[in-house]
């Protein structure tokens, strides 16, 4: 049901995607040693699925971007780099999962979710209308929001043993609301 559940999503995010995107990249990897970097300029949509075990991907966009990583096994790496209007969302079910968005720009949104042992979570922007999510599920979670900009607002949901969350924002009317539970 959980397969289903993201399958559905990702066709969602790809259709509205597509729909205004210029450059579309859509990649799928299963197996060991996965790798991937997607470059893109313009009007952009990357959606990037692996599966297995040392999965590696980065996606860099410049200009009206929206992304999309969804990774499982373990030892996970996703790293997203967007200039100018950005969405992004990284989803990584396993161990060992490490996620880093950094965004400039305006409007940017950002969404992390992952479930297992041992995640990382990295969140940087700058600009102004910032939002950032997020959720991690597990032991061993490391949260970290840095906003830099007017209107900046952060949410990290942390469930589960040896939690660790930092917030820092720079500028007018900010908000944070961070939640542990074990």
């Amino acid at each position: 049901m959980k397969k289903l559940t993201i399958i559905a999503a990702c066709v969602t995010a790809v259709s509205a995607g597509a729909a205004f995107a210029q450059n579309v990249s859509i990649v799928e990897q299963h197996g060991w040693g996965n790798g991937q970097l997607t470059l893109q300029n313009g009007a952009n949509f990357a959606y990037t699925h692996q599966g297995g075990s040392g999965n590696g991907a980065v996606t860099v966009q410049d200009g009206a971007n929206a992304a999309g990583t969804v990774q499982e096994g373990s030892g996970n790496y996703a790293e997203t780099i967007q200039d100018g209007a950005n969405g992004a969302g990284t989803l990584q079910v396993g161990s060992g999962n490490v996620s880093g968005t950094y965004q400039d720009g305006f409007w940017n949104g950002s969404g992390t979710a992952q479930y297992g042992t041992d995640n990382e979570s990295y969140t940087m922007q700058d600009g102004a209308l910032n939002g950032s999510g997020t959720l991690q599920v597990g032991e061993g979670n490391y949260s970290e929001t840095m906003q830099d900009g007017l209107a900046n607002a952060s949410a990290t949901l942390q469930f589960g043993e040896d939690n660790a969350s930092s917030t820092s924002q720079v500028g007018a009317g900010n908000s944070s609301l961070t939640i542990q539970n074990n």
